[in-house]
């Protein structure tokens, strides 16, 4: 649904809204746009999503608009599920000049908002908001919010004038604005003509004016050894994280770059992995791919070349079987880096998205696969990988939630969330079951494909699949549980067990019977006090 505020003046205004999930009990989130559209294009002023319980607050948005143009917040679900959707939302224009006049969609319409549509405003106005609802993959998602000239500044006259002479000068005033100190009334024309043009990607001229309102980072200028050195440099001694957040005004339509070195004289010997990220990246998870920073002719970089010379004939004289295996562990651990670098960048947006950046919304971590068979495939192939490299010995891998909104598009069941789904006894209900199925014989064959000494992977690992309850009718009283591997020659694979008859069954005797096989020997865990003998 959207509702849209058709603006009864030409002027300058200040937007502001606000979202909150109002049923936060169920549901997944849901997404919005506030958008400016006028008869020429729409632009977004705002845009974002939060989860279930979340809520989110616009950051003033000051624009110029004309008599009939629209200000509308879209708002729509999260992922395409509108299950317990219900959202507390409200939208604030104010008027930054003339009679200062304030538009609040709450106080205007929210007492008789069935008297009609479009639904008058508290100034007079009959046709001021509107609502209406539609088709989300209808609304433009680009994220270009455009600039629109303050009407009454001086760039509005400039375009305007059709003197050519009066049109030079008036230029001359525009230049002189751009590239002078602010105007001393911010919310007049020219002031908010001087904001877009600070926010603009041009290089700033008056950079304390942009950074005006930041805190000085006190990192900077700080040697870690108390050695001298320039205020706009940053030293750090590795290993460490360094995070910091640049300013909107100052970020917005440039890019960003960072350039590291060692430090010429106590680095000098030094040898450090540097990356630069939007998210968070422990030190300790930096690819071992990544380039290695040194200095040229330092002893560090004869020890990095001679690494590297070590390795390549390491491989030489090793058996053709080790290079093998060698290839293989080597293969695995490129490939499943390289699917999680491209995942994020296909368009299917079929599962689990990134969230959208705000200035007041944290960017999530990139590099998670939109897609849900790649997204699961890959997720398969980390943890086949884990027991390949010994990495772990214990690893849980959790599909799907019980209260999942995905949808299984790939499976021609796109009119469903799981959740829903789940309460159903149809065809298309057993095919998302054979879908995880498919991911656990997935699984196994990688596993069987891995040969450790006389035995495979699969011959020494033990598999469980099961689910928190047999069906959507919360039935926890019968739970399917699959089984597969050898466990190390312990596990006896075939027989089809039924424990429905048997009144001590509880699922953790099973635990208890994994755990000894694992040499974990415990006199009880959970309910159970005794392992099931027959597995």
């Amino acid at each position: 649904m959207a509702v849209g505020w058709q603006s009864p003046i030409t002027g300058l205004v200040q937007i502001d809204a606000r979202l909150a999930d109002a049923h936060p009990e169920c549901g997944n989130g849901q997404e919005w746009f506030i958008q400016h559209r006028t008869n020429r294009k729409v632009g977004n002023l705002w845009r974002g999503e939060f989860a279930t319980a979340g809520s989110a607050k616009m950051p003033p948005a000051k624009i110029s608009v004309s008599r009939g143009e629209l200000v509308s917040l879209v708002l729509g679900p999260r992922n395409g599920s509108h299950a317990c959707d219900l959202t507390d939302i409200n939208l604030v224009i104010t008027e930054l000049s003339g009679e200062n006049r304030t538009w609040d969609l709450v106080k205007d319409a929210s007492g008789d908002i069935h008297s009609g549509n479009p639904h008058a405003d508290s100034h007079g106005n009959k046709k001021t908001w509107h609502f209406y609802k539609g088709e989300m993959k209808s609304v433009n998602q680009v994220n270009d919010a455009f600039v629109s000239v303050p009407a009454g500044s001086l760039l509005a006259r400039w375009q305007g004038e059709r003197d050519a002479v009066k049109q030079t000068e008036v230029a001359r005033q525009v230049q002189a604005l751009a590239t002078g100190d602010p105007p001393a009334e911010e919310n007049s024309p020219d002031g908010v003509l001087y904001e877009q043009l600070m926010n603009s990607a041009m290089a700033p001229h008056n950079l304390a004016a942009l950074l005006a309102g930041v805190e000085a980072d006190e990192r900077f200028g700080k040697h870690p050894l108390g050695h001298a050195m320039k205020s706009s440099e940053l030293v750090v001694q590795a290993p460490s994280v360094v995070e910091f957040r640049i300013p909107s005004k100052l970020a917005f339509g440039r890019t960003f770059v960072a350039t590291g070195r060692l430090d010429a004289k106590d680095g000098r010997e030094g040898s450090v992995i540097l990356e630069a990220a939007t998210s968070r990246i422990e030190p300790t998870a930096i690819a071992l791919a990544s380039p290695v920073v040194v200095n040229d002719g330092s002893e560090a970089s004869k020890r990095v070349d001679a690494v590297l010379a070590d390795a390549r004939n390491f491989r030489r004289d090793i058996s053709k079987l080790d290079r093998q295996k060698l290839d293989e562990y080597l293969n695995s651990v490129r490939e499943v880096e390289t699917r999680i670098g491209q995942a994020d960048k296909r368009g299917e947006l079929q599962g689990w998205r990134p969230m959208l950046t705000g200035p007041n919304v944290p960017r999530p971590k990139a590099g998670y696969p939109q897609d849900i068979v790649e997204h699961m495939r890959l997720m398969c192939d980390i943890l086949v990988l884990a027991f390949q490299t010994d990495t772990t010995r214990v690893c849980t891998l959790k599909l799907n939630s019980d209260h999942g909104t995905l949808r299984f598009p790939h499976l021609g069941v796109d009119y469903m969330i799981h959740h829903l789904l789940s309460h159903s006894d149809t065809d298309d209900w057993l095919k998302v079951n054979q879908f995880f199925l498919e991911q656990l014989a997935y699984i196994a064959k990688r596993l069987d494909s891995i040969q450790e000494g006389e035995r495979t992977a699969l011959d020494n690992s033990m598999i469980m699949l099961c689910s928190s309850m047999l069906n959507g009718h919360h039935d926890a009283t019968k739970l399917p549980v699959v089984m597969v591997g050898g466990g190390g020659g312990k596990l006896r694979g075939g027989p089809n067990l039924d424990y429905l008859d048997n009144s001590n069954r509880q699922m953790c005797r099973l635990y208890l019977s994994m755990m000894d096989k694992m040499g974990v020997h415990l006199d009880k865990f959970g309910d159970a006090t005794e392992p099931l003998a027959e597995v």
